[in-house]
């Protein structure tokens, strides 16, 4: 193994990281109240389920004003790295959408979920995020490995500058 190959490789955990800190500013975002301020009770469509197909008339005690500067609350500037982490996501899915997924549900589904049909505590493994997303997990994990080869070298691209456009639609020509 040549030195130059002996560095890339002690370089791929620190590129890991970088990439799983993107993805993770990048759910973060997603599940930020900043995109469901003034939000917090139903819906007209709900409202219209709930109330057998109508929308009930409001209370005359209107206090928008007051209920928007609330909201204001809710509303919180980007994360400074958010448009590189949505670009890295897109460009990926442009890529590979399989690969990509896996490396997302690699990183979303974490911790612990509540097993319906035992009402037990879980912990999340790769044979649970397999079945979520319809991969075997054997494939579950080629396609993490996959998706990581995928972001660093999407990455690196970015950061030179270079848009990963062309090189998406090739990959969909050929398919």
């Amino acid at each position: 193994m040549t030195e130059h190959q002996k560095q890339r490789i002690d370089q791929r955990p620190a590129k890991e990281d970088r990439i799983n800190r993107l993805l993770d500013i990048y759910f973060t975002d997603a599940n930020s109240l900043t995109h469901t301020a003034g939000w917090h009770q139903e819906s007209p469509h709900a409202k219209m389920i709930i109330y057998g197909g109508f929308v009930p008339p409001g209370s005359g005690n209107d206090l928008s004003n007051v209920t928007m500067i609330n909201e204001i609350e809710y509303l919180k500037a980007p994360h400074a790295l958010m448009p590189m982490a949505r670009e890295l996501v897109n460009n990926l899915l442009r890529l590979n959408n399989r690969a990509t997924v896996a490396l997302l549900a690699s990183r979303f589904y974490v911790n612990c979920y509540t097993d319906v049909a035992t009402n037990t505590v879980k912990v999340f493994k790769d044979t649970t995020r397999a079945e979520l997303i319809g991969q075997s997990a054997k494939q579950y994990r080629l396609n993490v490995k996959k998706g990581y080869d995928l972001a660093i070298v999407a990455l690196a691209l970015m950061e030179a500058g270079l848009r990963l456009a062309s090189i998406g639609q090739e990959n969909k020509k050929s398919a």
